[in-house]
This record gives C-alpha cells, sequence and structure tokens, in this order.
C-alpha cells in the first residue's frame, strides 16, 4: 500500500525525469528510496524506452568496476569518445547506496 511520501516521491521523481534532470534520493535506511526507483524503472522501462544501468556499491566498489559496468552497457555513437545508450533509448543509471565505496589514496 503505498504511502503519502512514496506518492509524493514518486510524483517528484517522474516529474524531473519528464524534463531530463538527475534524481538523488536521499534519507535513512529502510524509508523506500530503492523500491520507489525500481519501480519507476520497470515500469516506465518499454514505455518510455529506457536502459537502465543498475550499480550496487559496496565497500569492494571501485572506480575501474564502476566505469567498466557503465560502459559495457553502452555503445559507440560518434567516434571513438562519445558513448550513449543502445540504439534511442535512454540511458538511468541507478545506483544504491553510493555512500558505501571506501576511499581511494586520492579522496575520490
Amino acid at each position: 500500500m503505498p504511502t503519502v511520501d512514496t506518492v509524493r516521491y514518486t510524483a517528484l521523481l517522474e516529474m524531473l525525469v519528464s524534463i531530463n534532470k538527475p534524481v538523488f534520493f536521499t534519507g535513512n535506511t529502510g524509508v523506500g528510496k530503492s523500491i520507489i526507483l525500481s519501480k519507476y524503472i520497470s515500469l516506465n522501462q518499454e514505455k518510455q524506452g529506457l536502459a537502465p544501468i543498475m550499480l550496487n556499491f559496496s565497500a569492494q566498489t571501485s572506480s575501474n568496476s564502476t566505469q567498466k559496468t557503465i560502459e559495457s552497457k553502452l555503445e559507440k555513437k560518434r567516434g571513438k569518445e562519445v558513448m550513449g545508450s543502445l540504439g534511442t533509448t535512454t540511458c538511468v543509471i541507478f545506483v544504491d547506496d553510493v555512500n558505501m565505496p571506501t576511499v581511494e589514496k586520492y579522496g575520490a
């Protein structure tokens, strides 16, 4: 059963995505952030032509593995430097637990 907050955040998510703005949900563990975003992606993947890239960060996640995961889901569009989602789809990157990776030697 949806709560007032999940309905509110879903509406906000839909509005921001419709105008091509990035969305960053933050809050305590267990409040439903991941569920709201996962449900939105699954309900709209075919309808809106979304190409989701799901990343679950942990303390062992490195910048190289993140880059490789993202790049493996993309294709070269123009030349060697421009990459994008497959065909005419819109790439959506969902990062769960963004605060989890260990800080590396340069502070990233």
